[in-house]
């Protein structure tokens, strides 16, 4: 039975997470020299600085009052990734021991895609073995290693526990119709960068050579900057003079050291398979989740092996909790037997002279019963020794024939390792036997016949 999901919600608490702020505008305007200021607030702790493609890190440190540290990194994306990671567990502790914010400055994050894109071309010149002159069109797949590379970036930046400062470089550029036309006297304004940038963002803000710094979009409630509705907003504070980044952070966003978290981040995924998408029998499936559940006792499994038994599932194959295919009714055997760590089940003499019962009843055991051929639980032996007789079935006992036949076909090698009946195997042989038939829908006849031919085969395995 399928239990229906519960829904699992929460009250939203109103706190403002650690803010990620994008800072982007023309040459000259102020981008790096605002996010160096910042260092300088007594009410940031340590700040820490990515150098990408500007090389201005050094001369901002004259400024002075700021106080950050620049990182070093040769370059590559995994180093800098690494060295990302490493600020991050930094800031993780400054945030436990309660000390002010730690703060990371990317300079730029247009270089950080600029490289990703120029690392996508690369590859698809060496693919086709064609010089660094000659133009290259690079497949999607390259274009998505690159952004999946991008992605595990900016993860990082939105968990970071902390305030990161994204700079970027933003200019107009010629507007372009929907042939990639340029349409004349018109102009757009870009920001150099992957495409999600401004989403990603808490705060977007312009920095401009000619006019006051601009919040171009926030998300957020305090800003004062309604989304899709309201234009532009020009910082006109006179706090914001003195230091910009602080008093965007601290007033504009409200945000409370004390109070703030790591933005609740949850990504999409796949997920695992269904039993349909695996090419499992729905109700098996659901067979096999009950006999999975932690919670299930011998009781709740001996019900479960009947109502499979009933419906004909016990030789179905489902994936257990490790991955491996197996029959129902060995999965649900099996972890019957594990809930009371039973000793080894054993068939023949030696099961005669067990002294400790095992959890589930003898019959269930059985290999028959394991494998769905018998349909009466209390009159099945155990499977019997190498040498021991087979008994003599009566003509018209449907049951008694597919124990001759489970009985007939252990002997012949049709066995696990561990002694039980395989199955598999066994109705495999069946259906070449009969030219097709299922092994289920056996007469009293064939099944008389089947037994008969399976006491001429070698003990070894037949293979299927």
């Amino acid at each position: 039975m399928t239990v229906a999901p519960q829904i699992r919600s929460r009250r939203p608490t109103g706190q403002v997470p650690w803010p990620v702020i994008l800072v982007e505008g023309g040459e000259k305007s102020g981008k790096s020299y605002s996010a160096a200021l910042l260092s300088a607030s007594a009410r940031v702790g340590r700040t820490f600085w990515v150098d990408l493609g500007e090389g201005s890190a050094d001369e901002y440190g004259a400024i002075p009052g700021v106080r950050y540290e620049v990182i070093e990194h040769d370059g590559t994306f995994l180093d800098i990734l690494g060295q990302v990671r490493a600020v991050k567990a930094e800031a993780r502790r400054a945030s436990d021991a309660q000390e002010p914010p730690t703060v990371l400055v990317i300079d730029t994050i247009s270089d950080v895609w600029e490289g990703l894109k120029n690392w996508a071309s690369e590859r698809a010149r060496q693919r086709r073995k064609l010089g660094p002159d000659v133009e290259v069109t690079v497949s999607m797949d390259l274009w998505n290693d690159s952004g999946s590379r991008y992605r595990r970036l900016m993860t990082e930046l939105l968990t970071f526990p902390g305030i990161v400062i994204l700079l970027a470089r933003g200019k107009e550029v010629a507007a372009l119709d929907d042939n990639g036309k340029p349409i004349e006297r018109q102009k757009d304004y870009r920001v150099e960068g992957h495409k999600t940038l401004a989403y990603d963002a808490t705060m977007w803000v312009r920095m401009s050579r000619s006019g006051k710094p601009q919040i171009i979009g926030a998300r957020s409630v305090h800003a004062g900057i309604r989304p899709g509705r309201d234009e532009p907003k020009d910082v006109k504070a006179a706090e914001a003079e003195r230091n910009l980044l602080e008093w965007l952070i601290f007033t504009a966003l409200r945000c409370d050291p004390e109070q703030a978290h790591v933005r609740d981040i949850k990504a999409t995924t796949g997920g695992e398979l269904t039993a349909e998408e695996r090419g499992e029998d729905p109700s098996a499936a659901q067979f096999r989740d009950r006999a999975l559940d932690k919670n299930a006792t011998q009781e709740d499994l001996r019900r479960l092996y009947d109502d499979a038994l009933k419906t004909g599932k016990l030789a179905v194959p489902v994936m257990d909790e490790t991955g491996e295919i197996g029959p129902l009714g060995k999965l649900i055997i099996r972890k019957g037997n594990e809930i009371s760590s039973p000793p080894a089940i054993a068939t023949g003499r030696a099961a005669e002279q067990q002294q400790t019962p095992a959890p589930v009843p003898n019959s269930v055991q059985t290999p028959a019963n394991m494998n769905g051929i018998s349909g009466d639980l209390a009159s099945i032996p155990p499977a019997p020794a190498a040498n021991a007789p087979l008994p003599e079935p009566a003509p018209d006992d449907l049951e008694a024939r597919r124990r001759d036949v489970t009985q007939a076909a252990i002997r012949a090698g049709f066995a696990q390792p561990d002694g039980t009946l395989d199955f598999a195997a066994l109705t495999a042989a069946y259906e070449k036997w009969s030219g097709g038939s299922l092994l289920r829908d056996a007469t009293v006849g064939l099944l008389q016949r089947f037994a008969e031919h399976l006491k001429t085969v070698s003990r070894q395995p037949v293979a299927a």
